[in-house]
């Protein structure tokens, strides 16, 4: 496995544990008796449990002094909680990429996708469609996206600063927010600088009205530049501290570097290639969809190449009436093979006795148990009305039939 699958597999590994995890812990309230009703103990576990701690030296003083207020030094829930501290606090794991998805955000989203297209009473071939129709959906909002992140760039707060306008050549609308909104508050972020060797400068920073303290190296020889909250290396996006850094010291482009393609406008130019430069090969329609978006984005960066002048504009259009030429030619002669061979075929089949009939794709063979519908889930408290009002008039018709009975009998 390639180091790249290995970091896939490290991630997918953490995410499955911290997933479980997150689940063993919605069991807090009955493992914690009346301390997880109390205020000021929900506030300090949550502290813990959400990683709002930045250093393992505040988690484990935190940690250490919720155990002593609440003697529960000895609980054995906890302790096995503590024990896998790495697994479910974000403190942990913030040299990991995870673009700040939590572990549960995955299936919830699948759910709710999945959730507007199908009931309990669906057939499988109409899941099928409804899935077909979805997906088609998806990919068409997905190709607007793109059209629209290349008309141009998005607006800016402040059109001439230097790294701003870098970013909003490099990376799409909705990430560009993101790191528009991080550059404004960086404004707020106070720095002094505390060392420094000629190469290696080191800056402690933080944000007005807090007293937390963040640290930023920056090595001016090969461009690189850390701070402390991880914000890169989970995220992928600068930080406000290190982009305080940055514009004190005069930087007008973010660092190669430290610019994912993920979160870049070009992000999907080579994904319709494989490794041997031929388009991918997917069956029925999908392929016509990538082959489309494929085709889309690169006609769109040459003819805007050509709109510049007139001269450029005419070799386009001259180039494009040729190419419609030779496409026109290609389908009637593709067209003309496709029809021989379907001959061919037939004359094959018939030689053999064979028939085209295929067997059509219909529903498995299912029976709806009992008491199973597409109704609405009732209460408890409406079932037990419902119960209450049976007995009712059950009660009221045993006296008349008890009467029946006994005139029935004197007589």
């Amino acid at each position: 496995m390639s180091c790249n699958g290995k970091w896939h597999s490290k991630r997918f590994s953490w995410g499955m544990s911290s997933f479980m995890l997150v689940a063993h812990i919605s069991n807090a309230a009955r493992n914690l008796g009346s301390h997880y009703g109390n205020q000021e103990f929900n506030h300090m576990f949550n502290k813990c449990l959400q990683g709002y701690c930045e250093t393992e030296l505040e988690f484990q003083s935190i940690w250490d002094d919720l155990l002593a207020k609440f003697n529960l030094t000895g609980n054995p829930w906890l302790m096995t909680l503590y024990n896998l501290r790495a697994k479910w606090c974000p403190l942990f794991s913030r040299h990991i990429f995870t673009a700040r998805i939590k572990s549960s955000q995955r299936s919830e989203s699948t759910n709710n996708v999945f959730h507007q297209m199908s009931t309990k009473t669906m057939s499988l071939t109409q899941f099928v469609h409804h899935y077909d129709k979805q997906a088609e959906k998806m990919r068409s909002s997905e190709l607007e996206e793109s059209f629209r992140c290349n008309q141009g760039l998005p607006s800016r707060i402040a059109k001439s600063s230097g790294i701003l306008n870098h970013a909003a050549t490099v990376y799409t609308r909705k990430i560009f927010k993101l790191f528009e909104k991080e550059f404004v508050d960086s404004l707020a972020v106070m720095m002094h600088e505390v060392g420094s060797d000629g190469t290696i400068h080191s800056f402690e920073l933080n944000e007005e009205g807090h007293s937390r303290v963040y640290l930023v190296q920056l090595n001016s020889f090969n461009h690189t530049i850390s701070c402390s909250c991880k914000m890169f290396e989970s995220m992928g996006l600068l930080c406000r501290h290190a982009l305080r850094v940055l514009n004190v010291k005069c930087w007008s482009q973010i660092p190669k570097q430290y610019i994912l393609k993920r979160w870049t406008k070009d992000a999907k130019k080579e994904l319709e290639a494989n490794e041997h430069g031929e388009l991918l090969q997917v069956n029925g329609k999908s392929s016509v969809t990538l082959r489309r978006n494929a085709l889309m984005r690169t006609t769109y960066d040459v003819l805007s190449k050509a709109a510049e002048t007139k001269a450029t504009t005419r070799i386009a259009v001259k180039k494009l009436r040729e190419m419609e030429e030779l496409i026109e030619k290609e389908m009637i002669k593709s067209k003309g093979e496709v029809n021989q061979k379907t001959s061919d075929n037939v004359v094959d089949c018939n030689a053999s006795g064979c028939t085209f009939d295929e067997t059509p794709v219909l529903n498995p063979p299912c029976v709806r148990p009992k008491g199973i519908s597409n109704a609405r889930l009732k209460s408890a408290m409406e079932k037990r009305r419902k119960r209450t009002s049976k007995d009712t008039v059950s009660s009221s018709m045993k006296v008349p039939c008890l009467v029946l009975l006994f005139t029935i009998s004197y007589y």
